[in-house]
């Protein structure tokens, strides 16, 4: 079951709700691919960053990180042997609004969960490695590592209204 959240309200991370009309329309019409058209879906645990070339590819691929976002804060204390706790609340919301910031046709990233609770969203190819947190205070921090270039920004703002420059140009030569 997908756990769909409205990224602003925390009294309903974690439980499903209904989704919007933009991600019912992806999974309700189905379109076979042309031989000269590009599909491709992320897959939350088996591939890494496939960049999908229509907009049903996005869409599908928003939905199931949606609905990752969701298990992880679904999940039990100790989910991780170690004393893991679920995903912060404020953690999720930070990153859903994140991804709202990524150009519309901007590579999926895929998720993963610290034992903190803080929600990380990664980019990864050859050589070419991003990685944005959210520590659940409305702030993000990021770090690129690829060959020529190793960087990264803290205490940014979610609120920004725009993806740093920098990162936003290193997603977009390596990843589109």
């Amino acid at each position: 079951m997908l756990a769909i959240a409205d990224a602003y309200d925390t009294n309903h991370i974690g439980h499903a709700t209904a989704l919007p009309s933009w991600m019912r329309q992806a999974t309700i019409q189905r379109t076979v691919p042309k031989p000269s058209q590009s599909y491709g879906i992320y897959d939350a645990v088996v591939s890494a960053v496939t960049a999908a070339t229509s907009d049903e590819g996005l869409a599908l691929g928003r939905v199931r990180l949606e609905g990752k976002l969701g298990e992880y804060a679904s999940l039990s204390e100790d989910w991780d042997g170690y004393g893991g706790v679920p995903a912060r609340p404020q953690s999720i919301i930070d990153a859903r609004r994140f991804l709202n910031l990524l150009y519309a046709r901007a590579p999926i990233p895929r998720p993963m969960l610290a034992g903190s609770g803080e929600i990380s969203l990664f980019w990864e190819s050859g050589n070419n490695y991003a990685e944005v947190s959210f520590p659940g205070d409305r702030t993000f921090h990021y770090f690129i590592d690829s060959p020529g270039l190793t960087t990264n920004e803290d205490d940014l703002s979610v609120e920004r209204g725009a993806l740093p420059s920098q990162l936003a140009d290193f997603l977009r030569t390596q990843f589109y």
